[in-house]
């Protein structure tokens, strides 16, 4: 992370750190995996005492960059049973698929991020985020945990395009 952040300064990249966040997010679908076969996640997160829904489609990657849609619904409060989805727009988006199925939580994700907001010298904001996240299986076939898994997410929220010609940060 240090490393990254420092080669990032040293080109031009003005660097702010944010708060750090614990998500823990629960992943939906049906005891057949109706939503994944086409090729959609239901995801229930709770983050600082906000929880949202997000329905995500994957779609066409090309060069590495998947492109996807996303709907995303912010709650008032955490709710009881995220099986039970309070959120018309995405109730009505999974419907169709699972009927007459239900939604059981497959697997959970324990997540301690660590985000950084981005300028680059042309002006593109991006988010940076170095995750270290643990998993538990949940679903029919009983609890199983899986060992921790560190990533780091890049997101480019607005400003041009990074030319895929420039040399790479760490050849």
């Amino acid at each position: 992370e240090e490393t990254v952040i420092a080669a990032l300064s040293q080109r031009g990249y003005r660097v702010k750190k944010l708060k750090a966040v614990r998500n823990v997010d629960r992943y939906l679908d049906t005891f057949d995996w109706s939503l994944f076969r086409q090729r959609l996640s239901l995801r229930y997160r709770v983050a600082g005492g906000r929880a949202m829904y997000t329905l995500k489609g994957i779609g066409a990657i090309q060069d590495g960059i998947a492109r996807r849609t996303e709907i995303e619904c912010v709650l008032d409060a955490p709710v009881f049973a995220p099986d039970a989805i309070p959120v018309k727009k995405i109730a009505e988006a999974v419907e169709g698929i699972i009927r007459p199925r239900r939604l059981i939580e497959q697997f959970q994700i324990r997540t301690d991020r660590r985000p950084y907001r981005l300028v680059t010298p042309e002006g593109a904001k991006i988010e940076l985020v170095f995750d270290a996240s643990s998993f538990s299986l949940k679903g029919l076939q009983g609890r199983r945990n899986a060992r921790r898994l560190y990533e780091l997410e890049a997101e480019l929220e607005s400003g041009p395009l990074l030319d895929q010609s420039e040399k790479p940060l760490f050849p």
